[in-house]
Parts: C-alpha cells; structure tokens; sequence
C-alpha cells in the first residue's frame, strides 16, 4: 500500500482465503466468494455469515465486495450489509477490456 499498489483478495471464505490471510495481508479489498451469496435470498445463516465476513473485512481496512449477484432480490439484500461493492451477472457478464470500455451500464 505504502508504494501505491492496491489488492484484493479474491473467494473469500473459501480454500485459502481465511481469516489468517485477511489479518497478515492488509488488503485493500475483500471479495466474498460467491458461496455465500447464491443462497442468500433464502438462507438466514448465509445472510449472517455474510454480514460477519463484511465486518471482520472491515476492522481489518478493507473493503468490501460481494460477488455472484444475479437477482434483485439479492441486490436488494446485500444492501443491508456493510458491503461497499458487488458484481454479478445482474450487472454483466465478465467482457473483454475493448467491449467493457464501450459497454453502457445501467
């Protein structure tokens, strides 16, 4: 951070991204594996876990980003967390750079 460069960590909650990483690796973003977002919508306890992960992210100075959001029913419920940022195929799909740059977002 102090040169400048920004990062994130990608699939949070799963495989190697825990809370250790979160901790020892000040990142500048957190993205919350989408595991935890698919089933929000009708998961109490994917809905907790997901506000826990939001602040643990936070008390570490990262923020936050939800991925895998396709529904606005899920948007919608992820606005109720401490998250800064989501993407999904609610938005987009994953384009290459030459159409993202002339792509109009809604």
């Amino acid at each position: 951070k102090s040169k400048g460069i920004a990062f994130a960590i990608d699939d949070f909650g799963t495989g190697f991204a825990s809370i250790d990483i979160l901790k020892r690796l000040p990142a500048n973003v957190v993205k919350i594996d989408r595991e935890f977002i698919k089933d929000i919508d009708k998961r109490d306890e994917d809905r907790q876990a997901l506000k826990r992960i939001a602040e643990l992210a936070a008390i570490y100075g990262s923020s936050v980003c939800a991925e895998g959001i396709e529904t606005v029913e899920m948007r919608d419920i992820i606005r109720q967390y401490p998250i800064n940022t989501i993407q999904g195929f609610l938005y987009s799909k994953p384009l290459p750079f030459d159409e993202f740059m002339h792509k109009k977002f809604k």
